[in-house]
């Protein structure tokens, strides 16, 4: 990656929803991972949005571009629990509902998905996904991005798409 490009998130929010709050944070605060040399500008990063689904509820949505680390084959590693356990204490200080979604860099087997299957669903697991991947991405790991709700979120429909858009599959979650 160029050094004067800077990567970046996004969240969409339809116009027909209120926004009532926004923001973002590291989702790492222990310096440049190990990995690339733009890894640490580009990873770690998590961003979210507290909208009005109806008129008596609102939910907060949490996207994240987990660590990338050079040799880890997307396993547990100190950095990527520590960035975990920094996910959960901010989604633990939400009252409402809550979506976590995002490139975790991580396999599904790992304790650093442990931790949020413990009080959230993990939608690609449960959909029984075979993978998150493209056929942009041509390495054996075939999951790094996931979709967490918590128990109060009814989901309506999620689905893997199969549009190779890029290395990542999207995702399409309905939900109220």
């Amino acid at each position: 990656m160029p050094v004067n490009v800077r990567p970046g998130l996004a969240i969409f929010v339809r116009k027909s929803l209120k926004v009532l709050g926004d923001g973002g944070f590291r989702g790492y605060d222990g310096g440049a991972p190990i990995g690339a040399e733009y890894g640490g500008r580009a990873t770690g990063s998590c961003q979210w949005v507290e909208a009005q689904i109806t008129e008596t509820s609102k939910a907060t949505i949490v996207n994240v571009h987990g660590l990338w680390q050079k040799g880890t084959n997307k396993s547990d590693t100190p950095e990527r629990l520590i960035q975990s356990k920094i996910l959960q204490n901010f989604l633990h200080s939400k009252g409402d509902k809550k979506i976590l979604c995002g490139d975790f860099n991580l396999k599904p087997d790992s304790k650093s998905i442990e931790i949020f299957e413990q009080d959230m669903t993990n939608l690609v697991k449960k959909s029984g996904a075979v993978s998150t991947r493209s056929s942009h991405y041509t390495k054996l790991e075939k999951f790094a991005d996931y979709v967490f709700v918590s128990q109060d979120i009814e989901v309506k429909h999620f689905e893997v798409l199969s549009d190779d858009v890029s290395d990542h599959l999207p995702f399409l979650l309905e939900f109220k």
